[in-house]
């Protein structure tokens, strides 16, 4: 079997999917389920950025930590942050 598989821990999530059993985060990382809405973060080869697939690399993925704790450090003991404040990932 070629090809990248997703592990048995994310594919027994109850999250949004796409048909590779990735879970679908927004431009910001947060999965794409109002549920969830800038509760919960995805990022690497688990997860696909809603209309806009990246490649399944390192990069991506490193490029992707970097970001998340860029926004992780801005919305720490502000509650009162939006996310929406904080270009998305590209």
């Amino acid at each position: 079997c070629a090809g990248i598989q997703q592990n048995q821990f994310t594919s027994s999530l109850n999250l949004p999917k796409n048909e590779s059993r990735q879970i679908l985060v927004t431009p910001h990382l947060t999965v794409a389920d109002v549920n969830y809405s800038n509760e919960v973060f995805a990022l690497g080869d688990c997860c696909q950025i809603e209309r806009n697939p990246l490649p399944l690399t390192a990069q991506v993925a490193y490029q992707q930590g970097q970001y998340l704790a860029h926004l992780l450090n801005k919305t720490a003991g502000n509650k009162s942050f939006k996310i929406e404040t904080i270009s998305p990932f590209k």
